[in-house]
């Protein structure tokens, strides 16, 4: 048997036709409806919730006290309900929305966990509450989340204070952290930005480190990328054909890198030179001869340097890696 559930006006109306029926068919017929009508309306009242329950027809004004009336069912009845929020009015509440969770129209709090307009709670909008040099406002697990501004970076990891650092530095060049190395600068042009080789310098191995001085005019030598004799690329430095380098102040023997300050290769031991005077002693103990030329096998001195040194191979050449 069909559902007859009706509200107490239909309820009225039906005992009124019962008390007019005019015949004995009339009787019966009206009196089976009251029943039904009846035991509609207690299956009706069971468990129901506020507004019109789920399943109670709509009066004849097609209307439901707190939902609306669905389409009409095959007997050509309408059912008070709804299918989804949005067939339910819009609630005056800021802080709820429709709702037709229960198949009844209704209210629930509006949720706060992804909204930007309500994060956390009610009301709150996370683009009103910006910090520093940040955009681009959402909401995650409750809490706004923000995207640095171009240019700039959260560096220390708490978004309290803001995306804090400036980037484009030699430091935190694209990001946080981006440092960078020997002897390159953090440059921003209609390139972009990014790490790249100060003038005269060149990174021969691509690990962002310019450890060549290529383009650095070194007196009797020359710097150039290249393989060792394993095969290895790095940084090769060389002193001119004939010229040594007789202080070994090429290199900085702390760090190993290129010392800028160097003299180059300022011994010259091209034939009838006579720039490096030997005055150390060979070998075998023997001294050298004062005012002799220096070959590759005896480290130069200065004309006046009188001390004893036992002879080693001058300098000619230096690898930087």
């Amino acid at each position: 048997m069909e559902d007859s559930t009706v509200d107490g006006n239909e309820f009225d109306r039906i005992t009124r036709r019962f008390a007019a029926a005019p015949t004995r068919r009339g009787f019966v017929r009206t009196g089976l409806a009251l029943i039904a009508a009846a035991a509609g309306a207690g299956r009706a009242s069971t468990g129901a919730v506020s507004g019109s329950p789920m399943g109670a027809l709509c009066n004849r004004d097609s209307q439901c006290e707190s939902s609306v009336c669905l389409p009409r069912d095959r007997a050509g009845r309408r059912r008070c309900g709804c299918g989804n929020a949005r067939e339910c009015p819009p609630s005056t509440d800021p802080c709820r929305i429709a709702s037709c969770d229960t198949g009844v129209c209704g209210t629930v709090p509006i949720p706060t966990t992804s909204d930007p307009l309500n994060c956390g709670r009610c009301g709150y909008r996370c683009a009103d509450h910006p910090p520093a040099n940040a955009t681009g406002a959402t909401c995650a697990n409750a809490a706004c989340v923000y995207s640095c501004s171009a240019g700039y970076g959260d560096c220390n990891s708490d978004m309290s204070d803001g995306c804090e650092t400036t980037l484009g530095t030699d430091e935190n060049c694209t990001a946080c952290g981006d440092a960078c190395g020997l002897n390159a600068s953090c440059v921003t042009d209609s390139q972009g930005t990014s790490c790249r080789c100060d003038s005269g310098y060149t990174d021969c191995d691509g690990d962002g480190n310019c450890e060549c001085p290529s383009g650095i005019a070194i007196s009797n030598a020359s710097a150039a990328c290249g393989p060792d004799l394993d095969g290895v690329i790095g940084c090769n430095i060389a002193c001119t054909p004939g010229f040594f380098d007789f202080y070994e102040d090429m290199i900085d023997h702390d760090t190993g890198q290129f010392n800028p300050s160097t003299n180059g290769c300022e011994c010259d031991l091209t034939p009838a030179s006579g720039n490096c005077i030997c005055r150390q002693v060979s070998p075998t103990g023997t001294p050298c001869a004062s005012g002799q030329v220096c070959d590759n096998h005896c480290r130069c001195k200065d004309a006046s340097d009188t001390s004893g040194q036992i002879c080693q191979p001058l300098r000619a050449a230096y690898r930087i890696r």
